[in-house]
């Protein structure tokens, strides 16, 4: 297996401002494979997956602030901020994207 993509609250990080306008996914790389470019497949295959089983009005990630790498990934896939916040349980900051299902196309890999 070379990523993990989880959806609804399992998606979500204590602390931050969640609604039912969007379904939360999450996911990663295996660490050795960080860095090499398949971030956009891995969240591609993910969200479709997820546009399958869910039919969702929009997607939503959270991710942590420092993750410049996660970042650059998923907006490179549309997604667009939504708002950041301070984890509950550690106080780092963390960023909210959104990618709705009303914008041209899928969110997919290059």
């Amino acid at each position: 297996m070379i990523s993990v993509r989880s959806f609804g609250q399992d998606g979500q990080v204590p602390g931050g401002s969640y609604d039912s306008s969007a379904l939360d996914t999450g996911g990663g790389l295996r660490p050795d494979l960080t860095g090499k470019g398949l971030g956009q497949e891995a969240i591609s295959a993910g969200l479709e997956f997820g546009r399958r089983e869910f039919a969702p009005e929009a997607f939503r990630v959270t991710v942590a602030s420092f993750n410049a790498r996660a970042l650059h990934v998923v907006r490179s896939l549309g997604f667009r901020a939504a708002g950041s916040f301070l984890a509950a349980t550690d106080g780092r900051s963390f960023e909210i994207l959104v990618w709705p299902e009303s914008a041209e196309g899928p969110p997919s890999g290059q």
